[in-house]
C-alpha cells in the first residue's frame, strides 16, 4: 500500500494474474493492516499496464528468487476511498474478482460485489428470506489451491449442503454434463449433499426448491449457528 500511495503502481505477478481486464482496481487489505483490516477501503483507476521483470520493478530485491519473473505492472490514477467500508464479514478467503463500479460503490459487504445470474439472485433473494444462511460463491481449496466454486454453500451440524443453479445453455452440453458428474462425485466424496436447481424451475417454483432445500438442511440437523 505504501507503493500504491506514493508511486501510484501496483504489481500482479502474470501466473497469478485473473484472465480478463479491468478499468479500475480496488484493494482488499488483510488483518495485517490494523482498523482498516479484513476489508476494502480504497480503489482506483488504471492508466496503464505494462509487463515487466520483478528486478525492474524492486530494484532493491534483485536477488529475489522471483526476480526474473514476469509481472504486471499497472500504472494508477488518484487513490479514492470507497463511499463505504466494504467488510469481509464471511471471513473469505480473497483473491481476484471482478465486479462494476457501481457495485463497489454501493456494496457494504465483499459478498456484495458479486456478480450475478437471474437465477441466482432469486436463489439468494428467497434463501434470505427464509432464513437460511447461504455462503454465496463458495470457494473450495485443497493445499492452497482452488478446487472449485459453489453458487451457494450451506453448513449444517452433521454435514454440508452444495446449491448449484444450472443455467439451460451450460448444462444442456454432454461435455458440460460429464463436469457435473465430476464434480459431484468430488464433491460427494467430501461430505457434501449437492442439490441441483435447473433454471426452468427456479423461474417457475422457487419456494419447492426452497422446500428441498430446507429438508435436506433438518435431514443434517439443522443449520450451524
Amino acid at each position: 500500500m505504501e507503493i500504491v500511495k506514493s508511486k501510484h503502481w501496483y504489481r500482479i505477478p502474470i501466473r497469478f494474474a485473473p484472465k480478463g481486464r479491468a478499468d479500475y482496481l480496488a484493494f482488499y487489505q488483510t488483518k495485517e493492516f490494523g482498523d482498516e483490516g479484513e476489508s476494502i477501503n480504497y480503489y482506483t483507476k488504471i492508466s496503464d499496464c505494462q509487463i515487466v521483470k520483478r528486478r525492474e520493478l524492486l530494484p532493491d530485491e534483485e536477488s529475489h528468487p522471483r526476480g526474473g519473473e514476469d509481472y504486471y505492472k499497472l500504472s494508477l490514477g488518484k487513490i479514492m476511498r470507497t463511499p463505504h467500508r466494504i467488510y469481509n464479514e464471511a471471513g473469505r478467503r480473497v483473491t481476484f474478482l471482478f465486479t462494476t463500479l457501481a457495485k463497489l460503490k454501493s456494496a457494504r459487504e465483499i459478498t456484495d460485489l458479486y456478480l450475478r445470474s437471474p437465477i441466482e439472485e432469486i436463489m439468494l433473494r428467497e434463501l434470505k428470506c427464509n432464513m437460511i444462511n447461504a455462503s454465496y460463491q463458495h470457494y473450495l481449496f485443497e493445499e492452497n489451491r482452488c478446487i472449485c466454486r459453489l453458487d451457494f454453500a450451506i453448513f449444517c451440524n452433521r454435514g454440508k449442503i452444495a446449491i448449484e443453479c444450472e443455467g439451460r445453455a451450460w448444462h444442456e452440453r454432454y461435455e458440460d454434463q460429464l463436469k457435473d458428474m465430476e464434480r459431484e462425485n468430488y464433491l460427494a466424496s467430501r461430505g457434501w449433499i449437492v442439490l441441483r436447481f435447473p433454471a426452468r424451475e427456479i423461474f417457475k417454483d422457487i419456494n419447492k426448491c426452497i422446500v428441498k432445500v430446507k429438508k435436506a438442511i433438518d435431514s443434517l440437523g439443522g443449520q450451524l449457528q
